[in-house]
């Protein structure tokens, strides 16, 4: 991404899981991450990121999480 003289590059994850927290057997999958990097004109750069939710036919319902969060790594070249 380029940001007036500065370029920088954005890295996430493959993948991450999100558990079931009454049945931690029991989770989703969250791939395919995108970001959408909105240079702002100022010093400031809005970066957009979307995935995709894989869920199951039959998927249980519940509270799903995961407290380890993912990084998000940009990096200035």
């Amino acid at each position: 991404v380029k940001h007036g003289n500065y370029n920088y590059s954005i890295n996430l994850p493959e993948n991450f899981t999100l558990y079931n927290e009454a049945n931690p057997n029991q989770f989703l999958i969250i791939d395919t991450f995108t970001v959408m990097p909105q240079v702002t004109g100022s010093d400031t750069d809005i970066l957009k990121i979307g995935a995709t939710l894989n869920l199951e036919a039959n998927q249980p319902p519940g509270f799903y999480t995961n407290s380890s969060g993912f990084n998000v790594t940009v990096t200035y070249n």
